[in-house]
């Protein structure tokens, strides 16, 4: 058994934590370019705030579809994926999320992740992430 799949051993549905997991990814590479994006899972619990408070028509990046469908397959599972370094993907419980977030909430400047071109790269396919403030 490799790490992930004793990550996904952890929820009490493990099919809907792999499902999880894959729309986590596929968002990621999707919206930033990236396998994994630097804080995806904070950008994505915020949207799942919003959807259910129901505090915001606009979800930035997000379709309200996908964010809906990450609402019902944490509860599924109940449980979350975080980046936790060095290990990378780990599943936390839906309580240990949230504390997670509160946390990076408090201490991160307010920025938001937008896409350039990445005039650097010769071939000019390629694309940075840079954050500017709000």
């Amino acid at each position: 058994m490799n790490r992930i799949e004793k990550e996904i051993a952890k929820s009490i549905n493990p099919e809907a934590a792999k499902e999880l997991l894959d729309m986590f990814q596929k968002l990621s590479e999707m919206i930033y370019c990236a396998g994994w994006s630097a804080n995806i899972e904070f950008y994505l619990w915020d949207a799942t705030i919003k959807i259910k408070n129901s505090s915001s028509s606009s979800l930035e990046n997000f379709k309200r579809y996908q964010v809906q469908e990450i609402i019902r397959l944490s509860e599924l599972c109940q449980g979350w994926w975080f980046w936790k370094e060095p290990e990378g993907q780990t599943f936390v419980s839906l309580e240990e999320m949230k504390q997670l977030y509160e946390s990076w909430k408090n201490s991160r400047p307010e920025v938001t992740p937008i896409l350039e071109d990445d005039i650097g790269n010769p071939n000019g396919i390629m694309y940075k992430l840079r954050q500017i403030k709000i």
